[in-house]
């Protein structure tokens, strides 16, 4: 059986501290990347209404097959997307510092999440619950543009992803870390994560990692 999500850390009102600094840099520089017209008062305002969650390894942030209570900002930390296939859990895509957790589109149609998102790390996240994230997508101004850039990223994701399963195993691999190689080569991904992520056994990532090839 799996584990309890558990919701641990503080969610009062957001602790200046957390958001200040290379935390709130890191945010900001998400925001602008996904909404390029977002005021400073916007970007201002929708920090205001996160919520400071921190989440232990292993802990699950969303379940397969549940509704998405919230958007996820991840502050600090490594998730991981799973989709469950056969009884496995495969590794659909992985969430570092300064990205949002992919469940925006089913929290906006208030449908189940096909995946699930687990932690492979302690987390520093930021949370907005679905409800306020609803009313304000479809009122505000500037809400709507994140909401579009957040999708619009997402599709981008998934078209980028699937063109890289059209590689061979050894390309997908070496593509994946050069685009990702501080956290790949920090080894902050466990070999089984990495290993279905490339969609292979973990026997035969260790054989491609001992070649030491890059691909042209």
């Amino acid at each position: 059986m799996l584990p309890e999500i558990r919701r641990t850390g503080s969610e009062n009102s957001p602790d200046p501290g957390l958001l200040l600094g290379q935390g709130l840099a890191m945010f900001t520089d998400q925001l602008r990347t996904l909404a390029p017209d977002l005021s400073t008062e916007v970007v201002r305002e929708i920090a205001a209404l996160a919520r400071p969650r921190v989440v232990a390894r292993n802990d699950y942030v969303q379940r397969a097959g549940k509704r998405a209570g919230e958007l996820v900002f991840c502050q600090a930390g490594l998730l991981a997307v799973l989709h469950p296939a056969d009884g496995k859990d495969l590794v659909k895509q992985f969430v570092v510092e300064g990205e949002f957790v992919p469940t925006l589109i089913g929290l906006l149609e208030q449908r189940p999440v096909p995946e699930a998102v687990r932690a492979l790390e302690d987390c520093t996240l930021l949370v907005w619950p679905a409800k306020a994230v609803r009313a304000l997508a479809a009122t505000h101004p500037g809400w709507q543009q994140l909401v579009q850039g957040i999708i619009h990223h997402h599709y981008w994701f998934k078209e980028r992803r699937e063109n890289q399963l059209l590689a061979h195993a050894p390309q997908r691999y070496y593509r994946f870390l050069r685009d990702a190689c501080p956290f790949v080569s920090a080894g902050r991904i466990p070999l089984r994560y990495l290993a279905s992520y490339i969609g292979v056994a973990p026997e035969t990532l260790s054989r491609i990692r001992a070649r030491k090839f890059l691909p042209t």
